[in-house]
């Protein structure tokens, strides 16, 4: 992975679609970079389970060898120290390889 990590911030009042993570994954892609964070405060739509709508496109860009963490603000909010943010992004990187932890 590279060491440059793209973040896009969201904050709108529903999801996110589809359409939007392609805009996001077509920008990492554009710059080379193989890792973003989607910070979007109501998540993006979907079932990651049925990898439906934008958990789908998420999927399939990891496919390709690109890695998105999306995040929502509950998720933020409830940060509190850098060990936090540690188990959160392990966490993230666990789902999006389709591993429970």
């Amino acid at each position: 992975m590279s060491t440059v990590v793209i973040v896009e911030c969201k904050n709108w009042r529903q999801p996110i679609s589809s359409e939007q993570v392609r805009v996001f994954i077509d920008r990492l892609r554009e710059r080379a970079c193989d890792f973003g964070i989607l910070v979007a405060a109501h998540g993006i739509t979907g079932e990651p389970e049925q990898l439906t709508a934008a958990q789908n496109r998420i999927s399939r860009a990891l496919e390709g060898g690109t890695h998105i963490f999306v995040v929502t603000r509950d998720e933020l909010a409830a940060l509190r120290t850098v060990g936090d943010v540690i188990e959160l992004f392990k966490k993230k990187l666990l789902m999006l390889k389709g591993i429970s932890d």
